[in-house]
């Protein structure tokens, strides 16, 4: 009983916390072969989960189909971001977009 008491303290003092303002979370797209890895869309869910919107980044070449997958997660992402650019893989200092 003892213990019930302590979460119910507990949860009475963080209800009287002021509320933090909704943060917006972006979710870097893990991806191969233009698909979306099975970790990204558990991190999406996650995320969702914390509240306030929700953007996944999909970068790299050839990414549109990774993307279009985001696009369709039934949770729905405020934005999916697509950032197609073949440099992007280039091991070599200076190169980019």
């Amino acid at each position: 009983m003892h213990e019930q008491t302590l979460l119910h303290s507990f949860i009475a003092e963080c209800n009287a916390l002021p509320r933090v303002p909704q943060v917006s979370t972006l979710v870097v797209a893990e991806h191969k072969a233009e698909k979306l890895s099975p970790a990204t869309l558990p991190a999406v869910t996650a995320a969702l989960q914390l509240g306030g919107p929700v953007t996944l980044l999909v970068a790299g070449e050839a990414v549109s189909a990774a993307a279009q997958v985001g696009c369709r997660h039934p949770s729905g992402l405020t934005d999916v971001l697509l950032y197609d650019c073949v440099p992007y893989f280039e091991p070599t200092l200076g190169s980019g977009c």
